[in-house]
């Protein structure tokens, strides 16, 4: 009888051997010896075997996919069974979400007072910041201002000048304008109203202290110079500009041309 060749092959398999080996040995004369290849297993025993294999996968992946997420939400609980995890974090939503609505909105009205807190120190930060800049560039305006108003013959440097005056005032820049004050009071013309000059303040309050030097020799306060202006102090100048000038205030800028003019010509005045 021939033998089935799928056959011949399928047996060969278990023995290790090729079909037509197992075909020399099946018709050969004299006894032959077969050994199998590997374990048979019945249709049961697959199954079993098989289930376990999958049985230990799956436990491989719910291991590594509690892990990850013990990780992402933070916990920290015994087991590594994604049924374990699910149990956990269903227990901490209830937790979270079973607080009364006055907790909640106690939680929620201290967050949004830390945010405002945090971001009114940012914008105080900031007012301190810009405040100290400007003061500085007023600072710095003012002090050129004064340096180019100061006479040439002083009897102390300029800079001891400024810093003396200054500690006896209160200078400010307002709308481009200086604004001069003491004890909180804005000095003002007393005709005018408007404020006085920072021109003709300093150099009355130069003449005042003795600063400026005494110009020996100097005829009366009907002397006319070049300026067209008399007088040998700066209160003697401003009185014959406000009867030239009636309708113009101390605080313009053709008072100051005029006194720089008339200071020109009369460096050292009298006190």
């Amino acid at each position: 009888m021939e033998l089935n060749k799928d056959l011949i092959s399928s047996m060969a398999s278990h023995y290790g051997i090729t079909a037509e080996e197992l075909t020399e040995k099946l018709t050969s004369e004299t006894p032959e010896e077969l050994k199998l290849a590997g374990q048979l297993f019945t249709d049961d025993e697959l199954k079993s075997r098989d289930s376990g294999k999958y049985n230990e996968g799956k436990e491989a992946k719910e291991e590594m996919l509690s892990k990850d997420l013990k990780k992402k939400y933070g916990y920290e609980f015994e087991g590594k069974n994604i049924d374990v995890f699910l149990s956990h974090h269903d227990e901490q939503l209830k937790n979270k979400y079973s607080k009364n609505s006055n907790e909640r909105v106690s939680e929620l009205e201290k967050d949004i007072t830390n945010l405002k807190n945090t971001y009114e120190e940012e914008i105080t930060g900031l007012k301190t910041v810009n405040g100290e800049l400007l003061g500085k560039t007023k600072n710095q305006q003012i002090n050129n201002s004064l340096l180019s108003i100061i006479p040439k013959d002083t009897t102390l440097k300029k800079e001891a000048l400024i810093t003396l005056y200054k500690s006896e005032r209160e200078l400010d820049i307002e709308n481009d304008i200086n604004v001069i004050k003491v004890n909180g009071e804005v000095l003002k013309d007393p005709k005018t109203t408007e404020p006085i000059s920072l021109s003709s303040d300093f150099n009355d309050w130069l003449v005042k202290e003795k600063y400026i030097s005494a110009a020996p020799g100097r005829g009366g306060d009907n002397e006319f110079g070049k300026s067209g202006f008399k007088g040998n102090s700066i209160s003697d100048f401003q009185k014959n500009w406000q009867k030239q000038n009636p309708d113009q205030s101390l605080n313009t800028q053709k008072y100051d041309e005029d006194y720089q003019a008339w200071r020109a010509e009369n460096k050292e005045v009298v006190a």
